[in-house]
């Protein structure tokens, strides 16, 4: 569409150089004719009548090139244009970013415990994933407490759990703590695109001791045991997304950066319990299963 447009839009201006040219060169015959044509011909007073027409050819030569040139530029611009069009649309296609506030499987031992009165959904079904609603009453959101937090990044398990919404509508409203629940998020859904679950994977619970080692920024091999998933299909995914796609790279490090912070913060005003619930929450297991992935606990390929 933009080639024929552009070649309606030459054609007059190519039909107006030819008529400017032609004009001159009958209005220089004609005036070398009639005024300037002396009676006998000789060769300076014929190369004196032609060169005018000569200049009247190359310039018009010149302005058709010029056209031309002017009109593969504008063609070339658009078709850069849709180009990149093209490839932004397909960028965002294959990367989508991921939507806010999805909502992980329920645990297993929750799951066992609703099996009475709740179906369990197959693998392959929504509603374990439906966005989760923010509109639960207009009351004011009373200050972040601990239990809160680590109820927050084990995200609600129904769209119904009110608890589990309080908390982390809680979270996201704190600054810091927004950061680090957004970036859990952000990670959990890239693992689910990859049939990851962490309420699938089996852990090895590490010593709240280890725990406070970690945030303290002890790397000792020992500390290594707090990233207790040893799931090797899923290590296997993780180390090869981490390797072969940009988005999912930067997006782990981010989220490793963000949680490791957070313990560094948090852990130290936990009790031996709040340990044990925060390295149970589904952002802790993200943080075991990716870390792992990414050699923070050691690179033991296990």
């Amino acid at each position: 569409m933009a080639k024929s447009d552009h070649q309606s839009d030459s054609s007059p201006s190519r039909a107006m150089i030819f008529l400017i040219a032609g004009g001159v060169a009958v209005a220089w015959a004609a005036l070398f004719v009639l005024t300037l044509y002396p009676g006998s011909l000789s060769v300076p007073v014929i190369l004196g009548g032609l060169l005018p027409l000569v200049l009247v050819a190359i310039g018009t030569s010149l302005a058709l090139s010029l056209g031309e040139l002017k009109a593969q530029a504008l063609q070339l611009r658009v078709e850069r244009k849709a180009l990149s069009d093209a490839l932004r649309q397909r960028s965002e296609h294959e990367t989508p970013a991921p939507k806010p506030v999805k909502l992980p499987l329920a645990t297993k031992p929750q799951v066992e415990q609703k099996a009475a009165t709740t179906p369990t959904p197959a693998r392959g079904q929504t509603s374990p994933q439906d966005s989760l609603p923010f509109d639960q009453g207009g009351d004011p959101v009373p200050q972040l407490t601990h239990p809160d937090l680590i109820r927050a990044l084990h995200f609600p398990e129904t769209p119904d759990d009110r608890d589990g919404l309080r908390a982390l509508k809680k979270a996201l409203e704190d600054h810091k703590m927004r950061l680090v629940v957004q970036a859990a998020q952000d990670m959990l859904t890239l693992l689910s695109q990859d049939g990851i679950y962490m309420d699938d994977l089996d852990h090895v619970r590490a010593d709240p001791e280890l725990w406070r080692r970690f945030a303290r920024n002890d790397r000792d091999r020992a500390v290594a045991a707090v990233g207790g998933i040893h799931d090797q299909a899923a290590l296997a995914k993780c180390r090869d997304r981490l390797q072969n796609n940009t988005v999912y790279r930067d997006t782990a490090h981010h989220f490793l950066r963000r949680f490791d912070q957070m313990l560094g913060t948090l852990v130290p005003d936990l009790t031996e319990d709040g340990v044990v619930a925060l390295s149970e929450t589904r952002s802790a297991r993200a943080f075991m299963l990716v870390g792992r992935a990414a050699a923070v606990f050691g690179d033991d390929k296990s």
